[in-house]
């Protein structure tokens, strides 16, 4: 049966997610801003190459035992044979990584990279220890808690990743940084979970073991070509560029991973288990899809086109003049972050309905073409990337959306529909935010009156151009409601 009222729950679980998502990642972004003008471009590259392989091996800390977790029935078989699998799975992929990190900074022929990738691999203990108990808390879209952990993770992330660089410890901040914030996220969703191991936990029933592994095997390997498919231009980068231009690329990469992408991985963090809830009826699957969709389409184009109109504004005030080179990176990017909104959610419908084995297909299908783009996309230097990056997504987008159409019954044109909003708050946005350019300011004022008009535009299209949504998503956010999926 279906649980009632789990479309309210949803979206209030969702609206507690972009929250959290959002609050870590603009604590991230403040972070970032204060190290730009403590620490180097080398230094920021330097990062990013060593957290490359952690990042990929971080899904498969725990052999995809949380998203089982979240697919399966509560039962205390599968709490303690997650528990004792994910402990096993992140010792070996930690000893790997610890082992392996010569041939890692060998291959990108970076010095200093050994011993940072080294300390690093401690997180894969940390991630692979607390993924049990914060699936348990996506389970039963208990959102409001992790916002808890996650925002823990990230003050204490950039409190002690500033702390460090101020006293000279250049890139070595970052990572210690980061492994404490780890080490907090990891403690506090132990304390917020309700589940607590017995004491032989460790003796798996085989039945629990398997099914777990049955399920979870080519989920947690969709999981690591995920995060192949979204670092694979960092790593390409910083072995054929190299961590100088890699440092710029993540700089201009982080405005739009703080503000963009924190919306899609937070929907798709709420669709999986909202999806699992309701997996044999059809109806309410095509209206959870097409709510999805009608809902990302205005944040992520309307945010897409502040940041590529303002970007020559922001970039210089926030991170000062010695990153204009992160400029155009920006404006490239913020188009490739707007159109990660084709595909987010699309994995943890699959998975939700019982199919993980077609989103590691689809999340295959996508880094074997993104893999040859960004290569070729190197001729023209870190630009060039970025726009290889935007045009893979929108064709292997467009495929995917085609697919998800076939699986769920639904027309080109109920899909179409949906996009229509954030196309008109896109380009409301981006004719408030050119008001930065008119009014003869200091930057700082200028940057503020291209928000303040993009603001102030782009809600104004999105009223005109979907007053429901509109209507709807205030009275959810007053509790007098929930928001309904579009049923056209």
């Amino acid at each position: 049966m279906v649980e009632p009222g789990l479309s309210g729950r949803a979206t209030k679980a969702a609206l507690w997610q972009v929250f959290s998502y959002g609050l870590s990642k603009v604590v991230v972004l403040v972070t970032t801003v204060v190290l730009a003008r403590l620490l180097t471009p080398r230094a920021f590259g330097l990062f990013a190459l060593a957290l490359i392989f952690i990042t990929y091996s971080e899904n498969l800390t725990d052999l995809g035992v949380a998203q089982a977790l979240i697919y399966f029935p509560r039962a205390r078989k599968y709490d303690d044979a997650a528990l004792a699998i994910s402990i096993l799975v992140s010792l070996f992929l930690a000893g790997i990584i610890f082992t392996a990190a010569d041939s890692i900074a060998a291959f990108f022929g970076v010095d200093g990279a050994r011993p940072l990738i080294q300390f690093l691999s401690l997180s894969l203990l940390l991630r692979g220890t607390g993924n049990l108990p914060d699936a348990l808390l996506r389970k039963e879209l208990l959102f409001r808690r992790r916002v808890v952990a996650e925002g823990l993770r990230a003050v204490t992330m950039g409190t002690v990743s500033i702390v460090l660089a101020t006293r000279g410890l250049g890139v070595w901040a970052i990572v210690v940084g980061y492994v404490v914030g780890d080490l907090a996220w990891n403690v506090s969703s132990w304390i917020l979970s309700d589940y607590r191991p017995g004491i032989r936990f460790w003796r798996l029933d085989y039945s629990a073991s398997k099914a777990i592994a049955s399920y979870g095997a080519p989920a947690a390997l969709q999981g690591s070509l995920q995060a192949l498919v979204h670092d694979i231009d960092y790593l390409i980068i910083g072995r054929i560029l190299g961590s100088v231009p890699l440092g710029f690329y993540t700089v201009g990469f982080r405005i739009p991973q703080s503000t963009i992408v924190p919306l899609f991985w937070a929907v798709s963090a709420v669709s999986f288990p909202a999806y699992s809830k309701v997996q044999d009826d059809e109806e309410r699957l095509r209206r959870g899809y097409l709510g999805q969709m009608r809902a990302l389409m205005p944040a992520g184009v309307g945010g897409g086109a502040g940041l590529a109109v303002l970007a020559p504004v922001l970039v210089p005030v926030l991170f000062g003049p010695r990153w204009i080179p992160s400029v155009t990176v920006l404006q490239i990017l913020a188009f490739y972050a707007a159109l990660r909104g084709f595909t987010s959610g699309i994995a943890g419908l699959y998975k939700g309905i019982g199919r993980p084995r077609m989103a590691l297909g689809l999340t295959f299908l996508r880094l074997i073409v993104v893999v040859p783009a960004v290569i070729v996309g190197t001729r023209w230097g870190i630009e060039g990337v970025a726009w290889s990056q935007v045009l893979t997504t929108l064709v292997v987008g467009s495929a995917m959306q085609i697919l998800v159409g076939r699986t769920l019954s639904l027309s080109p044109g109920k899909q179409l529909r949906q996009m229509v909003p954030g196309v008109a708050v896109g380009v409301g946005v981006a004719v408030g935010a050119s008001v930065a350019y008119v009014v003869p300011l200091a930057d700082w004022l200028r940057l503020l009156a291209g928000l303040g008009g993009a603001t102030i535009v782009g809600a104004l299209s999105l009223n005109v151009c979907d007053r429901s949504f509109v209507v709807e998503l205030l009275a959810t956010l007053r509790g007098r409601g929930k928001l309904q999926q579009d049923k056209q």
